[in-house]
């Protein structure tokens, strides 16, 4: 699959790992399968690895139902982190929408995983995302 996600209940996190090329059907279904655990609590962070990612083929309208339909609570962090300087751009420009669209929302982009796990309030994560990442202490 290329979306794959964990759910951590005592750190209130959903960890989302993209791989490949992501479209937008394939994301509504993410939402669906994430909207059906019964571990998902809208109120969770979210942190976004896409680091694996080779495109994101999305159009301005889909960033923007995608931002309207957002499953998340509005008081909820989203974090997505990429390397590729492309999926960096695009998940800016969801960031931009997403902004826009649910007015005081919280999604941040990084190219690396400890300031983004810092933005969520989280010093470390408890594995590796995708195999990319190192994290310190312990």
């Amino acid at each position: 699959m290329p979306i794959s996600y964990s759910i951590d209940e005592h750190r209130l996190l959903v960890t989302t790992i993209l791989t490949g090329r992501i479209n937008f059907q394939e994301w509504t279904e993410f939402h669906g399968r994430l909207t059906a655990d019964p571990r998902f609590q809208p109120e969770f962070d979210q942190l976004i690895d896409a680091t694996a990612v080779r495109w994101l083929n999305f159009s301005r309208e889909q960033f923007t139902a995608l931002a309207k339909d957002w499953i998340f609570s509005i008081a909820s962090r989203h974090a997505a982190v990429a390397t590729d300087p492309a999926v960096f751009g695009l998940l800016r420009v969801f960031e931009a929408h997403f902004s826009f669209v649910q007015s005081g929302a919280c999604f941040g982009v990084f190219h690396h995983l400890e300031p983004a796990l810092s933005w969520l309030g989280h010093q470390q994560q408890a594995q590796p995302l995708s195999g990319l990442y190192k994290t310190s202490g312990g």
